[in-house]
């Protein structure tokens, strides 16, 4: 498992891995959509690298260091030689998602469960944005956090989405149920039917979990109803983040 906390380069202590984004593709997505959270950029490329001109024009400070030091910063060799400092990221308060979304015709929100793979859950919040869903939901207690393999993976989208952490899954379902939502929880089960099956939601909680070990029985007991995606070929199921962009597919429109 990554450690979130390690002495990096800056000689000022331990500094948050989930401070740093990794990858040209994201943080060029921050670059268009979130530029003010953006610290500096630390990289190994060429000063003269087109990309780096188009940062230098916009005043964001410029480190370089060796690959070796990015990897020792960041925990992975997968930082393409560029990565950025953020500002520590602001997690959505529930009661303000509610807020947000008490007056929409349509909401939907995603709570995963037991996501402990950093790139499953990067691909899971860049479906989550690609589809507009108001927010994602996870347990800091159950699963990964967000780390820069998972900003990578979501391509920016870490920075675009609200994303909600909280410590108890199960008494976060009865939240949202109070609050109008229907609960849709993806699992393979004798109850579960099939997702073309379903009306389209005004108010939707999707739940996913992972391959491995599934959503909780209890979020299983409390969800209104169970789905899940008919196969057509000899495979029996798909990647959670392929799942997720299918479902999310299907209730958006």
């Amino acid at each position: 498992m990554i450690m979130d906390h390690f002495t990096g380069l800056e000689g000022k202590g331990r500094n948050k891995m989930s401070d740093y984004i990794i990858g040209k593709n994201t943080i060029n997505e921050v670059l268009k959509n979130r530029k003010d959270i953006l610290i500096k950029i630390i990289t190994s490329l060429n000063p003269n690298n087109e990309f780096l001109e188009e940062i230098k024009k916009l005043k964001i400070p410029i480190e370089f260091q060796s690959k070796k030091a990015l990897e020792n910063l960041v925990n992975t060799e997968s930082h393409q030689n560029i990565i950025a400092k953020i500002k520590s990221r602001n997690y959505l308060e529930l009661n303000d998602l509610f807020f947000k979304t008490k007056d929409k015709k349509k909401s939907i929100v995603v709570m995963v469960d037991s996501i402990y793979d950093p790139q499953n859950l990067g691909s899971i919040l860049r479906a989550c944005e690609c589809f507009n869903i108001d927010a994602l939901v996870y347990s800091k207690n159950r699963g990964t956090d967000i780390t820069p393999v998972t900003t990578k993976a979501a391509s920016g989208a870490t920075e675009l989405l609200d994303i909600v952490k909280i410590s108890n899954l199960a008494s976060t379902i009865e939240r949202f149920k109070k609050e109008g939502y229907w609960v849709v929880s993806a699992a393979l089960d004798e109850k579960s039917k099939d997702i073309n099956t379903f009306e389209k939601f005004e108010k939707l909680l999707l739940v996913l979990g992972s391959e491995g070990e599934g959503i909780q029985p209890i979020l299983l007991k409390n969800s209104d109803f169970l789905m899940h995606i008919k196969m057509m070929g000899k495979i029996d199921s798909l990647n959670v983040s392929q799942a997720t962009a299918v479902a999310l597919f299907y209730f958006s429109y």
